[in-house]
């Protein structure tokens, strides 16, 4: 029998935000992932999520709108699910009539203003940033962070301190139409991590196990994604340092190939892949082959690299929910072979 009675208020509220890989995480999955993973709970594998446990009672606030673009331009001139709006440059649809108002509804019920928003956005973005979209990288990039900018001057307003965006990769997905697109909403989070302090790399999701041509993630995945959200929190709000997952530590031309490095601790497996390589110009150079080579990778290309970069996942990676091809961490998490390679952009030198 359900109660009308409110809830109670919590110490603190934390505000989930974005499109639908979080909507449905919020509906069924990532929270309990993320309070198991905040309280270190075993996973069954002997590993522990965190350095220390982190104690809180969270109230969660529902903010994501599935299927919703940041750019108007995405989605074109008669859509509403938009967050900003291209034309006018003013909050969009999803921005006020869903996000702002959970955040206000939330409020009304004497819950306390988030400091925190886990994010999660992108997808609906990818065709308008593929080649032939309305949307440059540039505007996509921008607008976003206006988004940001006004969810958390609206928090500030409501009493929050110093709100802080932990935010969620893109996943992947059989979309080989939109590659470039998939990898350029990729580019532009970790931009915005190099510049705005307060906005965070939380967490991978390309390798969660997922129904074919379907991006969405199976109640597992939602699980375990919380998990992953649990160690990033605790680093920002607990001034904790967990491992977020193995990164590529340096691109090197050797013998006419790139060699890439990775941080201590990782599983190479016999067929890497989604490795791309980008010129200075943002053309891309086609990699002809990719060899595991010992506790390294190998990109092989023919072409001159200077001044390139190497950019991964390169594209939309649709065969990462495999699993056969991705690089891992050597110590199980959760119910996965291990947390996998960071996405990164690195110049080759």
């Amino acid at each position: 029998m359900e109660s009308n009675e409110p809830e109670p208020a919590h110490a603190v509220s934390i505000l989930l935000a974005g499109q639908s890989q979080l909507e449905t995480g919020f509906r069924g999955g990532f929270i309990p992932g993320f309070m198991d993973g905040l309280a270190n709970k075993p996973s069954g594998f002997g590993e522990t999520f965190l350095s220390a446990p982190v104690t809180i009672d969270p109230y969660f606030i529902d903010g994501t709108r599935g299927g919703t673009a940041i750019c108007k331009t995405s989605v074109g001139a008669s859509a509403t699910n938009y967050w900003w709006d291209s034309d006018t440059d003013s909050p969009g649809p999803v921005l006020l009539n869903h996000c702002i108002a959970a955040i206000d509804a939330a409020m009304a019920a004497g819950q306390p203003a988030p400091e925190t928003v886990l994010w999660a956005q992108g997808e609906s973005d990818v065709p308008g940033l593929a080649p032939g979209g309305a949307t440059s990288e540039a505007r996509y990039r921008s607008e976003r962070q206006k988004v940001m900018d006004y969810i958390r001057a609206h928090l500030i307003a409501q009493g929050a301190a110093d709100p802080q965006f932990v935010c969620i990769m893109l996943g992947s997905y059989e979309d080989t139409a939109n590659g470039q697109g998939w990898q350029a909403v990729r580019r532009s989070y970790l931009q915005q991590f190099a510049e705005v302090p307060w906005v965070h790399y939380g967490a991978e999701m390309y390798d969660m196990p997922r129904p074919w041509m379907n991006l969405h993630m199976y109640a597992t995945g939602r699980y375990t994604l919380g998990v992953r959200m649990a160690r990033a929190y605790a680093n920002v709000r607990a001034g904790q340092s967990n491992n977020l997952g193995p990164q590529i530590t340096a691109a090197t031309v050797q013998d006419g190939a790139v060699r890439l490095s990775f941080s201590a601790g990782v599983r190479i497996p016999r067929t890497p892949a989604s490795f791309a390589i980008r010129s200075p110009t943002g053309t891309s150079i086609p990699v002809t082959r990719i060899e595991a080579s010992g506790s390294n990778v190998i990109l092989h290309t023919g072409q001159d690299v200077t001044g390139a970069q190497v950019v991964y996942p390169a594209d939309h990676f649709g065969d990462a929910a495999r699993g056969d091809s991705i690089i891992y961490s050597s110590t199980l998490h959760v119910k996965m072979p291990g947390l996998p390679l960071r996405s990164t952009v690195i110049n080759i030198t």
